[in-house]
């Protein structure tokens, strides 16, 4: 039975934000469970399975579905994956503007859609519900954002996400 207090999820989106318009943003998406779904971290290096590679694929994917999309540094871990995008002001879509979660939801679709090919099986979950945000605002917190990204798997053991 639905109970408004216990099945209602709390948007952990900006109020008021408008998430289609031009604007860098930092994403962590994280594995159900937090399960290594992508591969492992040997000497500070991320070795990708072929669920990563596709993680990686249908990231790369992005700038050429939606053209107003830019990928900046990104990296798929283990049990996540965390990368920059930037909307650009140019947005085709005369139906209305296409928003990030919109972009997301695409994403996560079509790697669960690849993996669940290449697996034979309809029960596999990749992904947790939602994803992390972060508006980018200034260039020193692109820099600093971007650094990060880069020495995630340098510091892998002391990760929030490392299991």
């Amino acid at each position: 039975m639905f109970n408004k207090d216990v099945h209602h999820r709390q948007s952990i989106r900006l109020r008021g934000y408008d998430y289609s318009q031009p604007g860098h943003y930092f994403l962590t998406i994280c594995c159900y469970q937090k399960q290594a779904v992508f591969g492992e971290v040997c000497q500070q290096q991320v070795q990708l399975n072929f669920c990563g590679e596709i993680a990686r694929d249908c990231w790369l994917n992005i700038a050429g579905q939606y053209s107003f999309s830019k990928l900046h540094e990104f990296v798929i871990m283990p049990n996540h994956m965390h990368g920059i995008i930037e909307l650009t002001a140019q947005q085709p879509d005369p139906m209305g503007k296409t928003t990030l979660g919109q972009i997301i939801r695409s994403y996560k679709a079509s790697v669960t859609s690849a993996i669940r090919n290449q697996t034979q099986s309809q029960q596999y979950a990749v992904w947790q519900r939602n994803y992390y945000e972060h508006i980018i605002r200034s260039e020193a917190s692109f820099l600093a954002i971007t650094q990060y990204i880069r020495d995630n798997p340098k510091k892998w053991p002391e990760d929030e996400y490392y299991v």
